[in-house]
């Protein structure tokens, strides 16, 4: 058909050259003929023939008579669009008898060289850092060192996310969690690694935080009784009686999600790790001097 679309050759006339040109041999027959030596499930050299933009795909030739062609798509990474007459390394699937067509991928020659690189160097437990390339089902495939590796939405950080693509073109850190040799396939979580470093912040705050301390923090939620503020490893609670001496009828009303301020240390619980925050204690108790404002 693609020839049929490239020559603009009628079906008969075709049918009549193809009969000339294998002597009577069937077209399934001398596909692996045509390809020559080229082994199947090889990484072998394309020669692009001619770059089919609108139809989205480009034309290969690996050295035999037949032709195979990989999607555009498969191009985006690289630096320059693919021309007609460059030459780069494709893996060969075998032919398509079908449509007595190669088929070949860029993609996957480019993720078998990258595996090769990688292949006993990754191990579960490592801390890898690359950029997220593009969000996918389930998750995001994010660059490291030419690999791409598979990071799911439940791992990607503390609390769910509501829009993994919001993380394409970032780079972050990572913790592999499996490395799947047979299939070429490497999971990572972020959320892990988080989880980590925030038990380490947790530990070392617990072992110097102190009652009558000042501390400063940002408010990470706020509920109804009161607002969590993280105080850099930890989340201590501000109750919303302790937010002011005056009536406040819901936190909301005193402090907003992000707000950085300096609360007071009320109480540490190193067995429970909670700790009570005030942000009234930070201020004059007015009925100290009550009886000076209003005599007897």
């Amino acid at each position: 058909k693609e020839l049929i679309r490239r020559f603009d050759l009628a079906e008969d006339e075709l049918e009549a050259q193809l009969q000339t040109a294998l002597a009577g041999a069937s077209v399934d027959d001398s596909i692996s003929d045509l390809v020559g030596a080229v082994a199947p499930e090889s990484i072998v050299e394309a020669r692009i023939l001619a770059v089919e933009t609108e139809k989205g795909f480009v034309l290969v030739d690996i050295g035999g008579k037949a032709e195979g062609s990989i999607p555009l798509e498969e191009f985006e990474d690289d630096d320059s669009p693919p021309a007609q007459g460059d030459r780069f390394e494709v893996f060969y699937w075998g032919d398509d008898r079908r449509t007595s067509m190669l088929v070949v991928s860029k993609s996957e020659a480019d993720r078998e060289r990258a595996w090769s690189r990688v292949v006993g160097v990754f191990q579960p437990g490592d801390v890898i850092s690359g950029e997220v390339k593009k969000k996918v089902k389930g998750g995001l495939l994010v660059a490291v060192d030419g690999v791409m590796v598979f990071l799911p939405a439940s791992q990607i950080d503390l609390r769910r996310v509501h829009e993994p693509a919001d993380y394409v073109a970032k780079e972050i850190r990572m913790k592999i969690v499996k490395v799947d040799e047979e299939r070429k396939n490497i999971v990572v979580s972020r959320r892990q690694l988080l989880e980590e470093e925030r038990l380490e912040k947790r530990e070392s705050l617990l072992s110097e935080i102190q009652e009558g301390q000042v501390r400063k923090g940002e408010v990470k939620n706020i509920a109804d009784f009161g607002a969590f503020v993280d105080l850099g490893g930890m989340g201590g609670l501000l109750h919303v009686t302790d937010m002011s001496y005056g009536r406040v009828k819901h936190p909301r009303e005193m402090l907003s999600i992000g707000d950085e301020l300096e609360v007071f240390v009320l109480s540490v619980d190193r067995e429970r790790n909670r700790v009570a925050l005030s942000l009234k204690a930070l201020s004059e108790n007015p009925w100290e001097k009550i009886s000076e404002r209003y005599p007897v």
